[in-house]
């Protein structure tokens, strides 16, 4: 039993690192965590699904710092949350500033979106590499959180 459980493992793990697997630029859950190449698939990633979906548009800042965008046009509105050390302290995500087309969160700041549909998503970054400062990869990490049904409050 052993020698055939040993020959699938083998073939799996072979087969995983030659095939041609393209990274997902897409998280369909209403909450997660998430690195990406922000330089990648048009600089954009998706979250949530349906009513409930958010493009995320990137580019470079800083090794600190991320440009997000309301530009894809499933986004009606953005907005750094000031002072925000996590997305749980939101409580009226609606009294925000929404009036720029573009944030720069730092690491560990949080901002929040509101898509064509009426509902909120909000976003904190944990980490940005930039390949041209010191870094080997262009690549954000961050946490998400969508409110169903138009829901403002997130704490």
């Amino acid at each position: 039993m052993e020698p055939i459980a040993v020959l699938f493992g083998g073939t799996a793990t072979l087969l995983a690192s030659y095939w041609p697997w393209k990274p997902g630029y897409a998280n369909r859950r209403i909450k997660g965590r998430n690195t990406c190449d922000y330089m990648s698939n048009n600089h954009q990633f998706a979250i949530g699904r349906a009513d409930l979906e958010f493009t995320l548009q990137f580019s470079k800042a800083s090794d600190r710092s991320i440009h997000v965008y309301r530009d894809p046009p499933d986004i009606k509105k953005i907005a750094i949350a000031q002072g925000a050390g996590q997305i749980s302290e939101l409580k009226d995500v609606t009294a925000l500033n929404y009036s720029n087309r573009s944030v720069i969160p730092e690491e560990g700041q949080v901002f929040c979106l509101e898509n064509q549909h009426g509902n909120f998503a909000c976003v904190q970054i944990h980490d940005v590499k930039d390949a041209s400062r010191d870094d080997d990869r262009d690549e954000v990490t961050f946490s998400y959180a969508i409110n169903p049904g138009g829901g403002t409050d997130f704490s």
